[in-house]
């Protein structure tokens, strides 16, 4: 019996022996490369593969390679990476009934519903004329390979929405206009609630960036509290941060969350349960109450409570949320995980570039009580939350943002505690503990934009960062003949976790350039691998 205790007691230990894991990358697809391309939009294909649409694409001019000439312009060419990564192929999306989305880069979007969706950019027409932002939502039938413009459910479809009246009604488009109007005559309090009793549907042409994005002070106190609004279009967008969230695998997701520029205390969820009839919400985000109180700010207006405004971000999704996440409530059910958003950096409307890290928790349940109850279909009507309730969404602060850290373009570690500023990264979460941050770009007053070939680790679990150097693996040849060991610097490259053909995912990168350079056309794949501590 003692020899058996001690032989469980052995199987134990080595059942619980911490792995120690290692990235590593190593290129694909070299002999069959893709566009040489940078801003474009990438989607992990269920199962294997990936599809990469539109970007800035670059052309040999007349002069060719050796003189230097180069063409650049917006494409919305379709192009699909094979199920085993070893090949590119263009596809073509034309027929009688399915036009393509036009030329845009940077655009946003995810798969979701087993779709790949497009969500706004920026098509920059003719030099000099600045071009246009994009509102509109493309749908990709991954089975069919057929693009089709989608059309959001309309938030007066005659469905009941937040407050007495359904938005169909008289007395509920007059509420609603009463709301729109009134927040927008107190812009000058962009966190002013909707006043109680009313419908909180967004009517056509309203502006959502007068939802309010808390309940102020007293608001506790109604017995139910606004969270969410159906917009009847996408606001026009471009360099958006995306991810598909839910789901037991990035595969089954429904939904999509977007921050914007437009973004602080609130976040957009694109909702695709229906994909003939997708649902776009407008959703409140409770601040980081004690990084707030640290400051001695309200939680709802200090700048230690939001993320700040930002463009060319980027979130990554996980199962899980963080050590000091708020209990769930009572009424949700104790089994259910709850899902997060890590939000790292970006590049706001003026001012230095920046590094804070910011953890959106979605609370169990999140999908029915942002849907306005029921866990079926799209749902046209706009989400509450009981007095008393937590909130569904809250940010969580992980790292605030400093610019004492000096970003660097080679891929040495640096002593860092995290990464330094930067905008235009890719980001991934390949296991349970691991979520990897790669180049992007940082801005020297001297030498202007430059990229970056950093490669950085945050422990989900502890949430520490980690600068890490990633060894190559053996890589498919190049068919330009480049030997590269891992990605050169760059920034605004396609990425997204992939499934790989042996099990496991694995960060895929594509494109992206040296800022006004260089285009680059090679993919990369950052896995892991395990070894014993």
């Amino acid at each position: 019996m003692a020899g058996e205790s001690s032989d469980a007691g052995v199987a134990a230990a080595a059942i619980q022996k911490k792995k120690k894991t290692r990235p590593i990358f190593r290129r694909v697809a070299g002999s069959n490369p893709g566009p040489r391309v940078s801003g474009a939009l990438g989607f992990p294909v269920p199962g294997g593969g990936f599809l990469l649409f539109g970007g800035y694409l670059e052309e040999e001019g007349e002069q060719g390679s050796g003189g230097g000439s180069v063409r650049r312009s917006a494409t919305n060419e379709t192009w699909r990476l094979s199920k085993d990564l070893a090949s590119w192929e263009r596809v073509s999306t034309t027929g009688p009934t399915s036009p393509r989305p036009r030329a845009r880069l940077a655009a946003a979007g995810a798969v979701a519903s087993g779709s790949a969706w497009l969500l706004g950019g920026w098509d920059p027409g003719n030099k000099g004329d600045g071009g246009e932002i994009l509102s509109d939502v493309w749908r990709y039938d991954l089975e069919s390979g057929v693009w089709s413009e989608a059309k959001l459910r309309q938030p007066d479809d005659g469905e009941e929405v937040e407050g007495k009246g359904g938005s169909g009604s008289e007395s509920g488009a007059a509420a609603a206009s009463a709301t729109t109007a009134a927040a927008a005559a107190a812009s000058s309090a962009p966190f002013l609630p909707p006043p109680p009793e009313t419908a909180v549907a967004l009517p056509p042409g309203g502006d959502p960036s007068a939802f309010a994005s808390v309940v102020a002070a007293g608001a506790a106190e109604q017995e139910e509290l606004p969270e969410s609004i159906v917009l009847p279009s996408l606001p026009a967008c471009s360099r958006a941060a995306a991810a598909a969230v839910g789901g037991e695998n990035g595969g089954d997701s429904k939904t999509i969350a977007l921050f914007t520029h437009r973004n602080g205390g609130d976040i957009l969820l694109f909702d695709a349960s229906d994909v003939s009839s997708p649902v776009l919400r407008a959703c409140v985000v409770a601040g980081d109450e004690e990084a707030a109180r640290n400051r001695g700010e309200r939680a709802f207006d200090g700048s230690t409570a939001l993320p700040a405004s930002r463009g060319l971000s980027a979130l990554a999704s996980f199962r899980g949320s963080a050590p000091a996440s708020p209990p769930a409530p009572a009424s949700a059910p104790a089994s259910a995980p709850s899902s997060s958003l890590h939000l790292f950096g970006g590049a706001p409307k003026s001012g230095p570039m920046l590094d804070d890290s910011w953890l959106l928790e979605l609370a169990p349940g999140w999908e029915a009580r942002l849907r306005g109850g029921g866990s079926g279909g799209g749902g046209g009507g706009g989400g509450n939350r009981e007095a008393g309730q937590g909130p569904t969404l809250r940010w969580s602060r992980q790292t605030s943002s400093s610019s004492s850290s000096s970003p660097s373009s080679s891929s040495s570690p640096s002593p860092s505690c995290s990464p330094p500023p930067r905008c235009s990264h890719a980001v991934g979460v390949l296991s349970d503990e691991s979520l990897y941050l790669f180049g992007g770009a940082c801005y020297d007053p001297a030498a202007g934009l430059l990229p970056l070939g950093d490669l950085w680790r945050l422990d989900l679990q502890s949430r520490k960062w980690e600068e890490v150097a990633a060894p190559a693996a053996a890589s498919s040849p190049s068919s330009s003949g480049d030997s590269s060991t891992s990605p050169s610097p760059r920034n605004a490259a396609a990425f997204g976790v992939v499934d790989l053909p042996g099990g496991g995912k694995g960060l895929l990168i594509h494109g992206g350039w040296d800022p006004f350079r260089k285009t680059h056309d090679d993919t990369w794949l950052l896995t892991e691998e395990e070894e014993e501590e």
